[in-house]
């Protein structure tokens, strides 16, 4: 009997050697491994934009809070990596930042459409980032001052209508491509760029300079509450009507905007404009660098995922009048290839020249 005793024990520590030996690991050990990654270190999260406005007050309400449900509570810091609209923090996370999860960052998932035509400037593959979830599902929405009597889309449909002057900023921005879809679908539509921003758009709409903008609905719906009225307490001197929305359901204070998918004809513009709005759907995006070992993706989706619980954070958000419709990771992932996949060669040549291309 002890020589048998005596035999077992010789095994075991045998087959212990040899599983060590072949990288086989207990979930004790996995834990102790994920643990060890990030205790004492800083993590980066990079936001690809400069501070004030939603990617940066995002980012910090995250950054404050999810370093507490990481193993091993590493320090966190943003740091602020503004240019190219997005491309050169986005270009750094996929090229140059380590692929130890100690560099995150914010990202635009519009970004995904220069990258689909071609930009050189885009030097990233954006399915291939490690994605650990998103923060917000936005719309885009169009308004017109009410003098044009724009209530609906279809008031602007036809070549018999009047010819609106809708403001944007340059070629390639989001208030620039859907108004040339709009004119694509046959909507009277002249766009006038050149405005360095949001805030003089809605100046010359004020003024009367333009008749029309589309801009994403989470900025305009606070920024622009004076024009449109809608959660204002002095509605009766709003001077535009939202006549439409993108997405595949409404804002939660658009209930009674009819959305764009309902107006589309053919199956040329229910692709594009799928390929458009798409990456809506997961804005404000947290991701990793491809090459980061699973475990740590895993050990950081499991922490955004703890913070989107975190009643601090719900706090937070409901004072800054930012509306949270999260995502996970896997669903990001999943939306990024599909964007990829599902669109032709002749869609993609159709986007690029909505992007003035």
């Amino acid at each position: 009997m002890r020589e048998k005793n005596r035999f077992l024990c010789l095994a075991r520590g045998v087959l212990g050697l040899l599983l060590s030996g072949v990288g086989i690991q207990t979930p004790g050990a996995n834990a102790a491994q994920e643990q060890d990654s990030f205790a004492g270190r800083t993590v980066r999260i990079i936001v690809p934009y400069a501070t004030g406005g939603a990617f940066d007050r995002l980012a910090r309400f995250v950054g404050g809070r999810i370093g507490d449900h990481i193993p091993g509570n590493p320090s966190v810091i943003v740091q602020n990596m503004p240019g190219g609209g997005g491309a050169v923090a986005t270009n750094y996370l996929y090229n140059v930042a380590p692929k130890d999860g100690t560099a995150m960052a914010i990202l635009n998932p519009t970004l995904i459409l220069p990258q689909l035509i071609g930009q050189r400037e885009m030097q990233f593959d954006m399915a291939k980032f490690n994605w650990v979830g998103s923060l917000q599902r936005v719309n885009v929405a169009c308004m017109a001052r009410k003098e044009a009597g724009i209530k609906h889309l279809p008031d602007i449909l036809g070549s018999d209508k009047q010819q609106l002057r809708f403001g944007a900023t340059e070629a390639g921005a989001s208030n620039f491509i859907w108004a040339v879809f709009l004119k694509d679908m046959g909507a009277q539509i002249g766009v006038v760029t050149g405005y360095a921003g949001a805030a003089p758009i809605y100046l010359a709409l004020q003024r009367g300079e333009v008749d029309g903008v589309c801009s994403t609905w989470d900025a305009m719906r606070i920024t622009a509450k004076s024009l449109h009225g809608i959660g204002a307490e002095d509605k009766e001197k709003a001077i535009t009507t939202v006549f439409v929305q993108t997405g595949n359901k409404p804002a939660e204070d658009l209930p009674s905007v009819p959305l764009l998918k309902g107006f589309l004809k053919t199956d040329r513009q229910k692709v594009i404009a799928a390929a458009l709005s798409g990456p809506d759907e997961v804005m404000r995006a947290f991701a990793l660098p491809p090459g980061v070992p699973a475990q740590r993706v895993r050990a950081l989706r499991q922490a955004f995922q703890k913070v989107l619980e975190d009643t601090q954070l719900k706090e937070m958000t409901k004072k800054s009048g930012d509306e949270l419709s999260p995502s996970p990771g896997e669903h990001v992932e999943e939306l990024m290839r599909k964007v990829i996949t599902d669109t032709p060669k002749e869609s993609i040549a159709e986007i690029k020249r909505l992007f003035g291309g």
